[in-house]
């Protein structure tokens, strides 16, 4: 078995528009009896999962986002550390062309203060608690939220070809009843480090 950038991924091959093949990692998913996500919101339990899962919507359903207000800001540094733009267009291509969402546990958020849920190469789509306000079900995060995000980071100037952006939004709680603000990050993975 090969070594995953963050604990828990899984990896898929996807097929960017300009023809490349790259190796996406994910939060590995989980099997669920109900793979809609609208019925995530009543199906018991499923709103303090231990771990953050994948789920993919069946071809034809309908996608919603679960996050708004969304902003960032761009490191104004150079790093040769930094992810590189090619890399997160990689990921927005994915995110665009699957979807689904990702729940986001209370307990992951809690051990890791941060969770990858997303990442090609360099580039990681990772979500995280705020200091003011700790949900006590986790969060809900489609794939359209993600591809939103990484268009407004890709559109951003960027420096060397590289890219690094905090940010924050506002998502439904995994119980489906409030919504709560969210750190999310365009990061690299090497520079992670993890508390397993």
């Amino acid at each position: 078995m090969g070594v995953t950038p963050f604990p828990n991924a899984v990896c898929e091959p996807f097929t960017t528009s300009n023809n490349a093949s790259v190796a996406v990692f994910l939060q590995d998913p989980v099997s669920f009896n109900k793979s809609h996500y609208m019925t995530i919101k009543m199906v018991t339990g499923h709103s303090k999962a231990e771990a953050t899962i994948w789920n993919s919507n069946r071809a034809g359903e309908y996608e919603d986002d679960f996050c708004d207000n969304i902003r960032g800001t761009h490191s104004n540094s150079s790093s040769p550390r930094m992810p590189l733009v090619a890399e997160c267009v990689a990921v927005k291509e994915w995110a665009a062309a699957n979807a689904g969402h990702w729940v986001v546990s209370k307990n992951d958020l809690n051990k890791h203060n941060r969770v990858i849920l997303l990442a090609v190469g360099s580039c990681a789509f990772v979500v995280g608690a705020t200091e003011e306000k700790r949900t006590d079900t986790g969060i809900i995060i489609s794939s359209k939220d993600v591809t939103k995000v990484m268009q407004d980071v890709i559109k951003k100037p960027q420096i060397g070809g590289r890219v690094e952006v905090a940010g924050r939004f506002s998502c439904i709680t995994g119980d489906g009843r409030d919504k709560v603000a969210a750190n999310w990050y365009i990061a690299n993975t090497e520079i992670i480090d993890w508390d397993e």
